[in-house]
């Protein structure tokens, strides 16, 4: 993986290379001034700030400074204080825990019904306890630095993500393998945090989520095989929906249909869908769909650069475009509630870099499809934190997780 940030960021357990995935597979970001320019614009009145912008010169040329960052930070009204301390902490558990208290005050000072904000608390409190496994952890590390204790990752990695590794003798196969356990555990904490974060007045939980239905899969497809990555499978699940959907224009639910849809998507604002008494314009009834085909293609099927194949990464305008024509109503959001669509970004993201580098395509569905085997530990964990208000802390092998991970095994 590219390190586009600082290596003390990327370590951990829970939250092991997540500065760099979601940097990468959700701002797409491939150095550092573009990550710091895309956290900028984050806010709508900062869309003016551009690269030629001294910071980001500064960035470039290694000369920014502490005192740079807060200055700028505080003038652009970015989450930065008084208050605030550098991180001196290894790892990115502290900056998450530091967001996860803003949402517990947030939550704590709300109208929520009580049901609501009990169950939103939980998960919020489950996760920070996950921040302090990760401080555990990398302060357990340290104390055997400038050697390194291989029995102690060894055994924390397959008890924490389900994966047995040599560190020893790491090689490409345990590469991919981390890099794909690292995502999987992703999407979990991504499920359940979403999942209960956003209750109904009753304290149920009816959210689905959509990470099993974008897993990669292998299929034959006219005699020859075919690799379905994340993409694909999102823009099939869209259209699926789009065939159900009653804002769906016309009765034919061809791929060309679909395309017209799409197309009339780019014109008409959500706004139209939700009116009963709508008409479709008179230029929208036949739209031509080249365009739009071919900007599927790419989505489904990323680009070559060079000897490479680069993932086509959905942007936050691409998700509304594609949900528009069948849910006009989320179309329109950006909170929380879309969180696990931008885990396809970073699903496509580790799936070709892991086709570039040789890795099997049997071989990345067979480690994906240990997603449930995820969820069930997550859950399991999660349960286990309403009921003690606690999340285990020690690192060593575990009967039970330790069966658990052994299930589903990629050399099986």
């Amino acid at each position: 993986m590219t390190e586009m940030l600082a290596k003390e960021l990327q370590t951990g357990l829970n939250f092991l290379m997540w500065p760099d995935l979601l940097a990468r597979g959700c701002l797409h970001t491939q150095t550092l001034s573009e990550f710091l320019l895309a956290v900028v614009r984050l806010k709508p009145e900062n869309k003016h700030v551009t690269a030629d912008h001294a910071m980001f010169r500064k960035v470039r040329e290694g000369s920014f400074t502490e005192d740079d960052a807060v200055t700028f930070f505080h003038r652009y009204n970015l989450d930065t204080n008084s208050e605030s301390q550098p991180f001196l902490d290894i790892g990115a558990w502290p900056i998450i825990q530091q967001l996860l208290q803003k949402e517990i005050e947030f939550v704590n000072c709300s109208e929520l019904q009580q049901k609501q904000k009990k169950t939103t608390l939980q998960v919020l409190h489950f996760l920070s306890g996950l921040c302090d496994v990760d401080r555990d952890f990398i302060t357990e590390c340290r104390r055997y630095a400038p050697e390194v204790n291989h029995e102690l990752l060894n055994s924390a990695f397959q008890e924490w993500l389900l994966i047995e590794c040599d560190f020893k003798n790491w090689d490409r196969s345990q590469d991919a393998q981390l890099m794909v356990a690292i995502v999987l555990h992703m999407a979990a904490l991504f499920n359940v945090y979403v999942k209960n974060r956003f209750p109904d007045e009753t304290g149920q939980l009816s959210y689905k989520s959509i990470i099993p239905r974008i897993l990669p899969e292998v299929i034959t497809s006219r005699g020859l095989l075919t690799f379905l990555n994340a993409n694909h499978k999102f823009v099939d699940m869209a259209k699926t929906a789009w065939e159900k959907s009653s804002f769906r224009y016309g009765d034919k639910v061809t791929w060309h249909a679909f395309y017209q849809d799409l197309a009339r998507a780019e014109h008409l604002p959500c706004e139209w869908y939700l009116d009963e008494k709508r008409k479709m314009p008179t230029e929208l009834i036949d739209p031509d769909v080249s365009k739009i085909k071919k900007r599927i293609e790419r989505i489904k099927n990323g680009f070559a650069d060079g000897k490479s194949l680069k993932p086509n990464l959905m942007t936050a305008s691409d998700l509304q475009w594609l949900i528009k024509p069948l849910a006009p109503q989320s179309a329109g959001q950006n909170d929380e509630s879309l969180l696990e669509f931008f885990l396809v970004g970073i699903m496509e993201l580790v799936q070709s870099e892991l086709l570039n580098k040789g890795i099997d395509p049997h071989t990345i569905c067979k480690l994906f499809a240990r997603y449930p085997l995820y969820l069930e530990t997550v859950e399991h964990r999660y349960e286990h934190f309403c009921l003690t208000g606690q999340v285990p802390r020690q690192f060593s092998h575990s009967p039970t997780l330790s069966g658990t991970a052994n299930q589903g095994s990629i050399n099986e």
